[in-house]
């Protein structure tokens, strides 16, 4: 039987070693191709985006999904074309 004691942690990865040049690119390429080949997801330090800028960006797709759906719907994926982008509900 499984057991939950020690769940997986998703992988911190740190840009800023990236500006370091070779052979820090190549390090940090690597940690995000095994991140989302093993994981699908993982965190982002060192990238250099200022905490209010995040923080606004939290704020603001919080209030789009309170919105109603009708207006979500006016961006919904089938209007995103090859570019794969949109609003889809999680209704089926």
């Amino acid at each position: 039987m499984a057991s939950f004691s020690d769940p997986p942690r998703l992988p911190i990865i740190d840009l800023s070693l990236f500006e370091l040049g070779e052979p820090w690119r190549d390090h940090v390429a690597a940690q995000v191709d095994w991140a989302a080949s093993e994981f699908g997801f993982f965190y982002v330090i060192g990238h250099g985006v200022e905490s209010g800028t995040i923080e606004s960006l939290l704020q603001l797709s919080r209030s789009f999904f309170r919105m109603g759906d009708e207006i979500k719907q006016r961006i919904h994926m089938s209007h995103g074309g090859r570019a794969w982008r949109g609003y889809f509900s999680r209704r089926r």
